[in-house]
């Protein structure tokens, strides 16, 4: 009987596998009229698979390497045991889905130039004049653009050559012909202070560095060796000298009173180092290669490295050298979909080995949605990361957002997201966050940096957080660097914190509820909170609990950690607040009843500042927690190593199997610190 159960549950799993098909998806040689059966003939667009039906067990597999500017979103559910997969083959890097516009590199950019005025009469030349000083008013108000850096164009006189130097613009003074200040000089074939032009040329000087206020009267001076050889034009005003000097002889308000040929000449204005390229699309935000760019109010207002701006289907760009070659690994990018894997009411899907990014709203988004499995996805410079909602459940493994524009992982309204062995770094607002009422599990997650590159949203800059009425449970979690806290549950949330580490989230400045916190509770409601075997160290509120909390009722459960108030004598010894009051380690624990058998004294881990949150061999962590029900460490070591489990993230190890699991698990968060 057990030989027969055992041959018709092979033969049940062969025609499980034999029902799954498998279809290949290549962009270099893919083509969407072949079947998509086989690496040979697979398809070419994310089009073609959004327009497929595809049954339970089926996977979608990109190729390694490959680069698709499509939004994919997912077709057709799975079911429970049989999900659709969305997959990679091949070698090489994993396939990258992107919600992105290349626009650099190739010849997309040009210099920018704006303000340009021009003088172009072309009159006969019967007269001698002895020329031999110029200088051109251009009056306030000719060029409609400030800038930073400007140009001139001169012309030569139509049948004669001829020399200039000596050239220089600078703001005029009042109504006269001299400059208000001293002008900054005019360069031509990189960096000479002289010019040869043969009869009729024309010539560009070099860009200078130079601000120009189009509201203010401006003056450019040219000298030429020998008279009547060049003449200047400008707007309604010309100033001419003939002795030799700076002297005013001649003021030429009407160039058509006189009969001689001028050179022509025009002056551009451009913010100093700014490309335009062409981009009809409105961008959320634009990326440097791997790099967030910074939005900006205005044209002039792009100075700075990675300084950008949108107006009129053109794209404004600071850069020194052109972006078509200074950006290449990819190049300048524009967000312009809304996500770059989407999937509505579509349940059991698995989403593995595939890079996201450039998306307005999400990499990874699932709306009401079941069973969702995300496996070693990598999220980078997203709108968010990993965002569910609705209703879906979310299980995502060994995977890792950065770079985000929000959050980097996001669960709202009513979903739920469990995160096991995740990383998130540089998000513009918070690593890990809830809103309404999602709950969120994180176990082994590591989130660092975040909140430090404010771009369009600027954010606060958890670790961790809850914005809703839903749960937040860490455990074997790690929070370090980030600009305001490592954990700050607000609303009606309710959870629990285990083994975690937290150090030094700090931006220097601010106090209390602003910033600079392990670990802050601000709820509305009677909820419970409990704390156990954690490390608190290097903020300026270890615990900060407010008084909206304390009048909600809040029950604060917190015991065996160890806190090490190290910032403590810059604030009168009190890093804790309770009630908006701010106290001593004693007073703290009179105040929230609780830390009867929490620590406070250094936890001795290895090299904190370096990111090693393990504990030295004298930790006084070590035996020193609770059982809370957890079976294995943050590097994957089993728990307790010794008498009792330890406080913090790492189990000090003791044991030999300890160490082997050490090195197997976690292998992406130890890479990418």
């Amino acid at each position: 009987m057990r030989r027969l159960i055992a041959i018709l549950a092979l033969f049940a799993a062969l025609c499980l596998s034999g029902w799954s098909t498998v279809y290949y998806v290549d962009f270099t040689t893919g083509l969407d009229t072949d079947s998509g059966l086989t690496e040979a003939l697979a398809w070419k667009t994310i089009a073609k698979v959004n327009a497929s039906s595809f049954s339970a067990g089926d996977s979608v597999l990109f190729k390694r390497g490959e680069v698709w500017r499509e939004q994919l979103t997912v077709p057709t559910s799975g079911s429970a045991g049989l999900p659709i997969t969305f997959g990679a083959y091949g070698t090489g890097d994993d396939p990258v889905i992107t919600g992105a516009n290349l626009i650099t590199p190739g010849t997309s950019w040009s210099a920018y130039t704006t303000g340009t005025s021009t003088w172009s009469a072309a009159l006969n030349s019967n007269a001698d004049f002895g020329t031999y000083n110029i200088r051109t008013i251009i009056p306030a108000g000719s060029i409609t653009t400030s800038g930073t850096q400007v140009r001139i164009k001169i012309k030569a006189h139509n049948t004669t050559a001829c020399t200039i130097s000596h050239c220089s613009i600078g703001p005029r003074s009042g109504t006269t012909s001299t400059f208000a200040s001293a002008p900054v000089v005019i360069t031509w074939d990189s960096g000479s202070l002289t010019k040869d032009l043969t009869a009729g040329q024309e010539y560009y000087s070099d860009w200078m560095t130079y601000t120009l206020d189009e509201a203010v009267s401006q003056l450019i001076h040219t000298y030429c060796a020998s008279k009547h050889q060049i003449c200047a034009y400008f707007s309604s005003a010309v100033y001419i000298s003939n002795t030799g000097d700076l002297t005013e002889s001649l003021v030429l308000t009407d160039a058509a009173d006189f009969s001689f040929s001028p050179f022509t000449e025009l002056i551009e204005v451009r913010p100093i180092n700014v490309w335009t390229a062409t981009l009809t699309s409105t961008p959320s935000y634009v990326s440097f290669n791997s790099d967030k760019g910074f939005a900006q109010a205005s044209i002039g207002a792009c100075d700075s490295a990675k300084d950008w701006y949108w107006a009129a289907n053109v794209l404004y760009a600071y850069s020194v050298t052109d972006p078509d070659t200074a950006y290449t690994v990819p190049g300048i990018q524009a967000n312009v979909r809304n996500y770059c894997i989407r999937g509505d009411a579509k349940d059991y899907i698995t989403v593995e080995d595939i890079q996201t990014g450039g998306s307005i709203y999400g990499g990874i988004n699932f709306h009401d949605s079941t069973g969702i499995i995300c496996n070693r996805t990598t999220a980078n410079l997203d709108g968010y990361g990993i965002h569910v909602n609705g209703t879906t459940t979310l299980t995502a493994n060994d995977c890792v957002a950065h770079h985000s524009f929000v959050n980097n992982f996001y669960v709202c309204e009513t979903a739920t997201g469990t995160f096991n062995n995740c990383a998130s770094y540089n998000a513009d607002n918070d690593g890990f966050s809830t809103g309404n009422t999602g709950n969120m599990n994180c176990n082994y997650c590591l989130s660092y940096s975040n909140g430090v590159e404010g771009l369009g949203i600027t954010g606060p800059g958890d670790g961790y957080t809850s914005h809703g009425d839903g749960y937040l449970k860490l455990h074997y979690c790690i929070a370090h660097s980030n600009i305001k806290a490592g954990c700050t549950p607000t609303q009606e949330t309710y959870g629990e914190v285990f083994n975690c580490t937290f150090y030094n989230n700090w931006d220097g400045v601010g106090v209390g509820w602003t910033g600079n916190m392990a670990f802050g509770i601000d709820t509305t409601a009677a909820v419970t909170w409990t704390l156990r075997n954690n490390v608190f160290s290097g903020h300026e509120d270890e615990i900060l609990v407010t008084a909206q909390a304390v009048a909600g009722g809040l029950i604060l459960d917190s015991d065996y950690n160890c806190i090490y108030d190290w910032r403590k004598a810059t604030y009168a010894d009190k890093a804790f607040t309770w009630n908006d009051i701010k106290y001593n380690w004693a007073d703290w624990k009179t105040q929230s009843g609780g830390d009867a058998n929490s620590l406070n004294t250094d936890p001795l881990l290895t090299d904190p500042a370096s990111g090693d949150f393990t504990l030295q061999p004298t930790s006084p962590c070590i035996n020193a927690g609770i059982d809370v029900g957890l079976t294995e460490d943050y590097a994957g070591r089993r728990v307790p190593q010794g008498s009792a489990p330890d406080i913090g993230a790492y189990e000090y190890p003791r044991l030999k199997e300890g160490i082997i699991k050490m090195v197997k698990k976690r292998v992406i968060i130890r890479v990418i610190k």
